[in-house]
């Protein structure tokens, strides 16, 4: 696995170029479906005219198409327009690019309109069953590269989802190397990658396991250290692990992946070769590979064909040796998009409404790997980032977010989160997070930032988003200074999603229902069976279940009287707050993931008798 090459699409040295089409001669690379061309496109087919002319279109009529028309449609404000335009003179890249990098909209109605502009039809590839037939023929690399995905076959005719629909090379090796008679469809980049990762990965020999597929030593190259470290390191990638874990034990080194929030057993190597592949990730990652002491830091990037992929480093001496853990950033299989989250309705527009707001404090709580930081970053989006200032402290950044100033604590030079706001403050902010709050002091400033014009984001370890209070009235935190500034807290919870490709409704049974509560026995619910897209577990993909708490007039009180934790989530549920475990029955009956599921994240959500049995 190359950690550097060049990005998908670009064109080799001495490829043939595009090139505008020539009067009386056939035109390669155009969708076609067996029909001789009469000057009219077939339905979903897009004619060589305007696929020429959106090929050589120049950089000028991208931009003036583009952008008058996503401002026509609200989609965006001539202040982001102007913006993005700069941006994209600075940058090189395509506006629509620009537009999407700089969280301005997303990728998915940015690839919508353009295959609206050129009367494509437009496909959402999440619920597809392909034919199995056609998966058999294309190999996922060709797929990636591409940015294709094979859907169905309609008589002589293959149809095809491309990211780029006007890319007439990928076409014309679509046609050379597979079908002939081709129906180009459009898609988002984000979907054709899911369904290559659910469909075309997950292929293996009939016969063989999961185990047998992943078993490295077995294909010959645990000799190769780069080659072993590679592929370990692909593995995760693939299948969307968040966490790659290289963990020496006695007499092996065993490798597992945190896919959807949960470790999976990878591969099992040899000490020597386990050895070998720390190693070699520790001169990937820069960190001295003679020191095996004392814990070590660092960073690994790698450049896909779907764009660049952060690995952070951890490495950690224990008694069989050095244990790794890379945690993998990849901006492409995560979307900081408030919908995509999960967080809709009313919720939306509470968070819409706080995060609108001069000044005010919102914390985020939750466990380590809840999803905190991406809810923080995905509320930062939704600010408007061109009239408002934001300066963010990390630790670390995990993600560069445009028009956000990042900045990364170290504990090594004395920088903290403490240092890091006090400093902010002098920066003339309109928006800080902060990215976590640990002590008194981190505290007590950003609440006296809320009360000075400023909007604070950041985020606590508790369990409730009532026990936000508890915790800062733990740190020390002042009542008084507690009650004017803080005007709401959230906790989140990660839950797996069913499986979009073997997911089947049936009736809940009794103890679901109870869950679920009244009038659940007649509804359906859904469960995924296991197939090869989710590696048998019936589940793909997380959302969030959150809780919002408000502090008002009447928290304020409670808190002066000296009220604490009972006495305010009693107030909430009389205001309606609902729980997480509310907020998970509501995405079971969506069909969204399942009981058992929620109880993993709320197990105090039903009484500890009912729990085993669901489980």
């Amino acid at each position: 696995m190359p950690i550097d090459v060049p990005k998908s699409g670009a064109s080799p040295p001495g490829a043939p170029q595009r090139s505008a089409p020539q009067p009386g001669k056939p035109q390669t690379g155009v969708p076609h479906t067996g029909v001789p061309h009469t000057g009219v496109p077939a339905p979903g087919i897009v004619s060589p005219a305007p696929l020429a002319s959106a090929v050589t279109a120049g950089e000028h009529t991208e931009r003036l198409l583009l952008g008058e028309r996503l401002m026509r449609d609200g989609l965006i404000s001539p202040a982001q327009l102007r913006t993005a335009l700069q941006e994209q003179q600075r940058s090189g890249e395509q506006l629509g690019a620009v537009l999407v990098s700089m969280g301005f909209m997303r990728a998915e109605t940015l690839a919508e309109i353009r295959a609206d502009d050129l009367g494509i039809p437009f496909v959402r590839l999440a619920a597809l069953t392909p034919d199995p037939a056609l998966l058999a023929e294309m190999p996922a690399d060709f797929a990636r590269q591409h940015g294709v995905f094979p859907m169905r076959r309609e008589g002589d005719t293959v149809v095809v989802a491309l990211e780029r629909p006007v890319d007439i090379l990928a076409i014309d090796a679509i046609k050379r190397r597979f079908w002939r008679h081709i129906q180009v469809v459009a898609a988002a980049p984000r979907d054709i990658a899911s369904a290559i990762r659910r469909h075309l990965d997950a292929r293996a020999p009939d016969g063989a396991g999961t185990e047998g597929a992943n078993d490295v030593e077995e294909q010959g190259i645990q000799d190769d250290v780069v080659a072993l470290t590679d592929a370990i390191i692909e593995e995760g990638l693939r299948h969307a692990a968040t966490d790659i874990h290289v963990e020496p034990e006695e007499g092996l080194t065993r490798v597992r992946y945190r896919i959807d929030g949960l470790l999976e057993q990878g591969e099992s190597l040899s000490r020597e070769a386990g050895a070998g592949v720390m190693a070699r990730i520790k001169i990937l990652s820069d960190l001295d590979i003679t020191e095996r002491r004392l814990p070590q830091d660092g960073r690994i990037g790698i450049q896909r064909a779907n764009g660049r992929v952060d690995l952070r480093v951890s490495i950690m001496p224990t008694c069989h040796g050095e244990n790794a853990v890379l945690r993998v950033l990849d901006r492409s299989t995560i979307s900081l998009n408030l919908d995509d989250l999960g967080i809709a309705g009313d919720d939306r527009e509470t968070l819409q409404r706080i995060i609108g707001q001069s000044n005010g404090m919102l914390l985020v709580s939750g466990p380590t790997g809840s999803g905190k930081t991406s809810t923080l970053y995905a509320l930062l989006l939704a600010v408007d980032s061109l009239t408002r200032k934001i300066i963010t402290i990390e630790d670390p950044v995990e993600y560069q977010l445009p028009l956000i100033r990042q900045s990364q604590v170290d504990p090594a030079i004395d920088y903290h989160f403490k240092d890091g706001l006090r400093s902010a403050l002098r920066q003339d902010p309109d928006v800080i997070l902060v990215g976590e709050i640990r002590d008194q002091e981190t505290a007590d400033t950003a609440l006296k930032a809320s009360l000075t014009g400023h909007l604070v984001l950041s985020s606590i370890h508790t369990n409730s988003a009532v026990g936000v209070i508890t915790r800062l009235l733990d740190l020390g935190v002042d009542r008084y200074l507690l009650g004017s500034s803080l005007t709401g807290a959230m906790a989140q919870r990660l839950v797996r999603r069913v499986c979009g490709s073997c997911g089947v409704e049936r009736a809940p049974t009794p103890i679901e229902a109870t869950f679920l509560g009244a009038g659940a026995a007649s509804r359906m619910v859904r469960e995924g069976k296991g197939c090869r897209a989710c590696r048998g577990t019936g589940y793909s993909g997380r959302l969030a279940l959150y809780e919002i708490f408000l502090v008002d007039l009447a928290c304020q009180d409670i808190l002066a009287k000296g009220g604490g934790e009972h006495e305010l989530a009693a107030y909430g549920r009389q205001q309606g707050a609902r729980s997480l475990a509310d907020d998970g029955r509501a995405k079971v009956l969506a069909g969204l993931t399942t009981v058992p599921e929620v109880l993993r994240v709320c197990p105090s959500a039903v009484g500890s008798a009912c729990v085993p049995e669901i489980l």
